[in-house]
């Protein structure tokens, strides 16, 4: 029993030596494995640090090539300079003298030739001239009112169609829209006058409530009426006149 024991106890202290040694090895492999890592870890380190000096340097000698092209492209371009200094004065005072004349001595001159024109009355050339410069001053406006003088110089001769086509086109200009409707009013009226009948209703029926338009709309349908009586257009006539049943007689 003694022999079993002390056999039993030599195992346990070889079982446990064994372990030892083991969790030794087990502890020395650790070791070297995490001084491996490490050193790989400072190498890769390193490594980076190697390519990032490299991009470095090559970009700093890119920007020293920049530079240097930039400064060499620079004392070219000043030598061109000075070379061209001497006419430089020349040619900038004859562009200055040409833009001067094209964009403002020629249009001014233009834009006084205009006014003159309408002075004269000759309201179409001077809107022509107005027209074709633009935003010169106030040509845009000029021309504007070229038209609406040349209506009220057609109205001052009586040409009163023409004319209320001229404010028509003039839209809210100044008075244009009531100038407009007393044109169109002369104009229903002259019609009457020269016995065109068919013309003076139309005017007057587009006229509306303006004045007396719808008396004379009635007026110029009823002697139209008269008319077809006297070429014997019956038909046509009775028409006319069924539409004017409160009219006369």
């Amino acid at each position: 029993r003694e022999m079993i024991g002390k056999n039993l106890a030599d195992f346990r202290e070889e079982q446990r030596v064994r372990a030892e040694r083991e969790k030794a090895i087990r502890e020395e492999q650790m070791r070297e494995t995490q001084r491996r890592i490490r050193e790989a870890e400072l190498r890769m380190q390193e490594q980076r640090e190697r390519e990032r000096q490299e991009e470095e340097n090559r970009r700093q000698e890119l920007a020293r090539q920049k530079a240097e092209e930039k400064k060499k492209k620079n004392e070219k371009t000043n030598k061109l300079l000075k070379k061209i200094g001497l006419i430089s004065g020349c040619v900038l005072g004859a562009l200055f003298l040409t833009y001067a004349v094209i964009w403002h001595i020629i249009p001014y001159s233009r834009y006084l030739h205009a006014t003159d024109l309408m002075k004269q009355h000759a309201y179409e050339e001077a809107y022509d001239i107005f027209a074709s410069l633009g935003d010169f001053k106030d040509s845009e406006e000029m021309a504007t009112e070229t038209r609406y003088q040349r209506a009220l110089y057609l109205v001052s001769n009586a040409d009163y169609k023409e004319a209320s086509e001229e404010f028509l086109a003039l839209g809210g200009y100044k008075d244009s829209k009531e100038q407009y409707s007393e044109t169109r009013y002369q104009y229903g009226l002259e019609a009457l006058s020269d016995s065109d009948w068919q013309t003076a209703a139309e005017v007057f029926k587009e006229l509306g409530h303006y004045k007396d338009s719808p008396t004379q709309y009635k007026e110029a349908n009823y002697q139209y009426g008269l008319s077809l009586m006297e070429n014997s257009e019956w038909k046509k006539a009775e028409d006319v006149f069924i539409s004017l049943l409160d009219y006369k007689d």
